[in-house]
């Protein structure tokens, strides 16, 4: 025991005489800190990082942000067509009795935000423009009324 008792004393008192060592170099870390210091940026949160006004690195990216207006018709594409084709199945289910008239009412409102969802990401409306939102909710009730005019039909 007593062997060991020395061998680690004699590591403590070659890491102390080690740091002493190395103390005579503080000054020289400190000045070199400092300098790294100047150079480093700190970190900033999501919400600082917000409220920097945007620097845009490359001309392809300064229109991200534009909005260039909504189409015509919101279904008037890919993506609308297979909405439509997703509403008239739904539709079918209902009157099916598959689907309940609550099931219903919230499918109509994840398809509305669906919508408004695509159209923002494809940069024709900003999510939050009162005209553009109407125009989505109107074009997806007629969608729905043609279909509810519809399905009953086919049965």
């Amino acid at each position: 025991m007593s062997d060991s008792t020395l061998h680690i004393g004699t590591l403590a008192s070659n890491n102390v005489n080690n740091i002493v060592n190395d103390t005579s170099k503080y000054d020289e870390y400190k000045e070199k800190v400092k300098d790294l210091e100047k150079e480093l940026q700190t970190r900033k949160d999501t919400f600082e990082k917000m409220t920097e006004p945007l620097v845009y690195v490359c001309d392809c990216y300064q229109k991200f942000n534009v909005v260039t207006g909504m189409p015509k018709s919101t279904f008037g594409d890919s993506f609308g067509y297979a909405m439509q084709k997703e509403i008239s199945d739904y539709m079918q289910d209902f009157y099916a009795g598959k689907v309940s008239r609550e099931d219903l009412d919230s499918y109509f409102e994840k398809c509305c935000t669906s919508m408004r969802t695509y159209r923002t990401g494809q940069h024709q409306t900003s999510g939050t423009n009162e005209a553009d939102n109407t125009q989505i909710v109107s074009e997806m009730y007629e969608v729905f009324a043609k279909e509810n005019a519809m399905t009953p039909m086919r049965h």
